[in-house]
C-alpha cells in the first residue's frame, strides 16, 4: 500500500511540474498567457499552460515580444513557446508570434482546430514534433528563412492548407511532417539544393501539384524528393514579396518582412545590402 501511495503521489507531482508556471499577464488581445522563467540572468520566458492547454482562448491572440511580471516588476523577454502550450485552443482563430521568440515547442498548437492562420517570424529557429499536428483549418503556411529544422508530424493532418513556402535555411523535415495535407495546390522551396527527407514526408499530398525550386534539375535527381513530378522554375511571379519601402528614381527600398518569403538570389534585379543577412532590399522596377 505504501508503495501504491509512492508512485501516486510521484505522478501527481510529475504532472504539476509539466505545467509549472511563474506569472500571468493579458496580452494586448485581452487574453491571459502564463509564463515560465527559462533565464533568470537575461530575464527569459517561455509562454506554457496552467492545464494541458488553454480552453478558454477565442478569436485572433498576439503574443507579446516582452511581458512584465506583476510579482517583481521585471520585463521579461518571450523566446520560446512550451510544449502543449495551446494543445486544443480549438477557439483560436489565428496567431502572431513575436520577432523575439526562437522556437516553438513540441504539440505547442496541435489540434487547434480552428486556426486559419499563423504568423511565424524570421526569429523561429525549430518547429517541433506535432507543434501544429491537426490544426485543418490552417489556409496556408510560410516557414520563414530562419527555421533550419521542422519536427516529425509538425503539420500533419493540415488538410485546409492549399500553399506551403519553406525558407531557404531547412536542412531537417522530420518523417510525416506533412502527411495528409491532400489540398496543398503548390509548393515553394527557398533551398538551393534539395535537402534530405523521408519517403513519408509529405505523404497523401498531391504528387502532380507545381513545386516551385530554384533550380529544377537538382530536385529531380534528387532520390528523396522524386515523389513529385511538377517542378517548376522558380521565377519572380512565383516569389512571395512582402514589404514597404521608399522609391529613389527607379530603385524602390524594401524592408523586412521581405526577408521571411525570399532570398537576392532567386529575384532578377533584387539585392540586398548587407547581402549576409538580407536585411535590406532594394528592386529596380525600371527593368534595368
Amino acid at each position: 500500500m505504501r508503495a501504491v501511495m509512492l508512485i501516486l503521489i510521484m505522478g501527481v507531482v510529475g504532472i504539476t511540474e509539466g505545467f509549472a508556471y511563474n506569472f500571468s499577464a493579458e496580452c494586448e488581445t485581452g487574453q491571459t498567457l502564463y509564463y515560465d522563467i527559462t533565464d533568470n540572468e537575461n530575464h527569459y520566458v517561455t509562454v506554457v499552460s496552467p492545464t494541458l492547454g488553454y480552453y478558454n482562448l477565442n478569436g485572433e491572440m498576439t503574443i507579446p515580444d516582452v511581458v512584465t511580471n506583476v510579482n517583481d516588476g521585471i520585463s521579461y523577454q518571450v523566446t520560446s513557446i512550451g510544449e502543449y502550450a495551446f494543445y486544443e485552443c480549438t477557439g483560436l482563430t489565428s496567431v502572431e508570434i513575436p520577432n523575439s521568440v526562437t522556437s516553438i515547442g513540441d504539440n505547442a498548437f496541435a489540434k487547434c482546430t480552428g486556426l486559419k492562420s499563423v504568423e511565424i517570424p524570421n526569429s523561429v529557429k525549430s518547429i517541433g514534433l506535432c507543434a501544429f499536428d491537426g490544426c485543418k483549418g490552417l489556409k496556408s503556411v510560410e516557414i520563414p528563412n530562419s527555421v533550419t529544422s521542422i519536427g516529425e508530424y509538425a503539420f500533419r493532418g493540415c488538410t485546409g492548407l492549399t500553399s506551403l513556402t519553406i525558407g531557404n535555411s531547412v536542412t531537417s523535415i522530420g518523417d510525416y511532417a506533412f502527411e495528409n495535407c491532400r489540398n496543398i495546390e503548390s509548393m515553394t522551396v527557398l533551398t538551393e539544393t534539395p535537402q534530405k527527407i523521408y519517403s513519408s514526408t509529405f505523404s497523401n499530398i498531391p504528387k502532380n501539384i507545381p513545386v516551385y525550386v530554384p533550380d529544377v534539375s537538382s530536385y529531380k535527381d534528387a532520390s528523396y524528393w522524386s515523389y513529385f513530378t511538377n517542378y517548376q522554375k522558380m521565377g519572380m511571379a512565383d516569389v512571395p514579396i512582402t514589404g514597404y519601402g521608399s522609391s529613389n528614381d527607379h530603385w524602390v527600398f524594401i524592408a523586412s518582412p521581405l526577408a521571411s518569403s525570399v532570398q537576392p538570389t532567386v529575384v532578377d534585379r533584387l539585392f540586398a545590402d548587407p547581402v549576409e543577412n538580407y536585411d535590406l532590399y532594394r528592386f529596380n522596377q525600371s527593368g534595368n
